[in-house]
């Protein structure tokens, strides 16, 4: 089960690859015939539905809808604490307190037939990424065993999210560091701990006089410059 989840966080780069699979990966872990993973816009602070599996395309506008109702979204984004109906039909402090304090979530849980449900947020760092969420039309009754992988996969999958941003950001930086370089009218050289050089603009040749595109003195060593 974690073993499934690994291999998918870790074949890829590219959250838009991984968080279908990974829903599909936890799904059958737990069991649960239906999901979504929806993630905080870092810039407008909107949840998105970035993956789903076994929701029908009349819910999914719905759903993304309720997300982000207010009342709903600061929970996510503040409470940090999963929501766990293992029976929506029986009237429970916790549905009690989920039709006062989210009744527009309440109806179309109920209106979609769903008895059980999973709303876990994605934490890392004491931050919320996002929710995860799991649906059965049968009532579950989840064992602490249930409970306790659930947390695992979810935790792993919030690690796999921040890592992969993490990277992204990095990679998008080191580019956009790169575009300055060569674009700038100044001569740029870097060289690396085993004196071979991983960036150089066209100025720099221009100064030492190299005739070819600084293409070709990538990864080449200081000595061909000599």
């Amino acid at each position: 089960m974690m073993y499934s989840l690994a291999q998918v966080t870790g074949s890829s780069l590219n959250l838009k690859t991984i968080l279908p699979e990974a829903l599909d990966s936890i799904l059958d872990s737990l069991e649960f015939e239906a999901g979504f993973i929806s993630l905080f816009d870092p810039q407008g602070g909107q949840l998105q539905l970035t993956a789903t599996h076994g929701i029908p395309a009349t819910m999914i506008g719905q759903l993304q809808s309720v997300l982000n109702q207010d009342a709903i979204r600061e929970y996510i984004a503040q409470q940090h604490i999963p929501m766990l109906i293992e029976d929506l039909s029986k009237q429970t402090p916790l549905i009690a307190r989920l039709q006062a304090g989210a009744p527009q979530l309440y109806e179309h849980l109920r209106g979609w037939g769903i008895h059980t449900y999973i709303g876990t947020p994605l934490v890392q760092q004491g931050q919320a990424l996002g929710i995860i969420g799991m649906f059965a039309r049968q009532a579950r009754m989840l064992s602490s065993n249930d409970q306790a992988l659930q947390v695992t996969l979810v935790q792993h999958l919030a690690t796999a999210i921040t890592n992969t941003r993490l990277f992204q950001a990095v990679t998008d930086e080191r580019r956009r560091l790169q575009a300055l370089i060569e674009s700038s009218s100044d001569g740029a050289i870097f060289i690396d701990a085993n004196q071979k050089v991983p960036i150089i603009n066209a100025a720099a040749l221009k100064f030492l006089d190299l005739p070819v595109k600084p293409q070709e003195w990538i990864n080449r060593t200081t000595l061909d410059f000599l």
